[in-house]
């Protein structure tokens, strides 16, 4: 298996340490690591693609174990794996074996829950939002590099020693709109401390890696030099010629 592929689970020892997040009618959304998981190893095809307005949902849908069940055959979740949910209030969560639920005490900026159809009853927070909670549970490196993930153009599946092409989820513009759009947001300060570090448009973990090394300050054990630019067209203003072995003009 790939070294890259280990940057997947940088996830996996945490369980721990949530804060409530902001209230607002909603159907349970997938979030904090079990939306890192999913937004990490999708590929481009498996992109939720509806908005599902938080604050417009006229019934509340409760979370249970048929909810469960259902999150998990939709986005492909292992039954072994704890799956984190965020509900609105404190008095929608709920005690379920394999489940965590996290409660918002406020409103979410506007398409903050994505879905595969208009009226799904299980949703998944958007990346841009799972960019903010993730913030809040790593370090700051890893925020970085699993916000370049978001904003990059490939996918690290679990169970493949393969990189599969896709287009970026985010990039630094929306996530900086989320923010404002979010002033109460809990990890508004941390996401706000890392986002200007963030690597676009990369196709792999190791170039991530590559880009931060040379672009970070050094007081943040890099070599403070100017942002790459990652995998953009080079266009000449007139073609390039160059003589060959055999004097050949190409």
């Amino acid at each position: 298996m790939p070294d890259e592929v280990a940057f997947f689970y940088i996830f996996l020892s945490l369980n721990k340490g949530f804060s409530d997040f902001y209230h607002a009618r909603m159907v349970p959304a997938i979030s904090h690591i079990s939306a890192a998981r999913f937004w990490l190893s999708c590929g481009q095809r498996d992109v939720p693609r509806h908005f599902l307005d938080s604050s417009s949902n006229s019934k509340e849908c409760p979370l249970s174990a048929d909810c469960l069940d259902a999150a998990r055959s939709t986005f492909s979740i292992e039954q072994d794996e704890p799956l984190h949910f965020l509900v609105s209030g404190q008095n929608n969560r709920r005690i379920l074996e394999g489940a965590v639920s996290h409660s918002i005490n406020g409103e979410l900026p506007p398409q903050s829950i994505l879905g595969y159809s208009a009226g799904a009853k299980i949703g998944i927070v958007s990346p841009e939002i799972s960019f903010v909670q993730m913030a809040c549970l790593l370090s700051r490196i890893d925020a970085i590099r699993y916000g370049s993930a978001l904003c990059g153009r490939f996918a690290v599946p679990a169970d493949t020693g393969k990189l599969p092409a896709r287009k970026p989820l985010t990039n630094v513009h929306d996530i900086r709109k989320h923010l404002k759009a979010s002033p109460r947001m809990s990890g508004r300060k941390q996401a706000s401390a890392v986002l200007p570090y963030i690597i676009e448009n990369t196709r792999s973990p190791r170039e991530i890696d590559v880009a931060l090394f040379l672009s970070l300050p050094i007081r943040k054990e890099g070599f403070g030099l100017p942002r790459p630019a990652i995998n953009e067209s080079v266009r000449l203003d007139k073609p390039l010629r160059t003589r060959n072995q055999y004097g050949e003009t190409t």
